[in-house]
């Protein structure tokens, strides 16, 4: 896999959601924002599915 491509994925007992990424930034930044996409896809899974 290429440097910086990054799966995060978000579940409960019905539903699992999966996304990929691919960042192209220096390590540090590539780990902000994969953790910065992590908060949001699990806030908008609450969101969508409680």
């Amino acid at each position: 896999k290429p440097v910086g491509t990054i799966w995060i994925a978000v579940g409960n007992r019905d539903k699992i959601i999966a996304q990929k990424f691919n960042f192209r930034f220096e390590r540090k930044r590539n780990i902000d924002i994969s953790s910065y996409n992590a908060i949001n896809l699990l806030r908008r899974f609450v969101l969508d599915h409680g």
